[in-house]
């Protein structure tokens, strides 16, 4: 699943605005409602679930979902795909749930001075 977009494009969903345009939170690719239905329909059927999420809100918003679905330690190698900005405050969600951050350490090079100029 897509949950948004990127930081270049001012996709992602961001916690706070963009710096450097206060307008701007980003977006979310479907209601919550949307994300909690596919993650219930995966977890029925054994199935994994991967969402790609580049902004700390997004983050944090799949996270919960999935944590209040997987409710700790299991082995269904669910994952937040990119997990570029995440709140300090979300981590524990990836430990506490056996959820993968599939990064792409690529993303630090290639992002690094955009990202100091739109979220930092």
């Amino acid at each position: 699943m897509y949950a948004d977009g990127s930081l270049g494009s001012r996709g992602a969903l961001l916690k706070i605005p963009y710096c450097d345009d206060s307008s701007q939170i980003g977006l979310i690719q479907h209601p919550v409602d949307f994300y909690q239905s596919v993650i219930d329909y995966c977890y029925k059927n054994n199935l994994q679930v991967n969402t790609h999420c580049i902004g700390d809100s997004a983050n944090y918003i799949l996270l919960k979902l999935y944590a209040d679905k997987l409710k700790g330690t299991n082995d269904l190698r669910w994952r937040i795909e990119h997990a570029q900005v995440v709140d300090m405050a979300d981590f524990h969600y990836f430990s506490e749930n056996n959820i993968i951050p599939s990064i792409q350490p690529t993303h630090a090079t290639s992002d690094a001075s955009m990202a100091q100029k739109t979220i930092v």
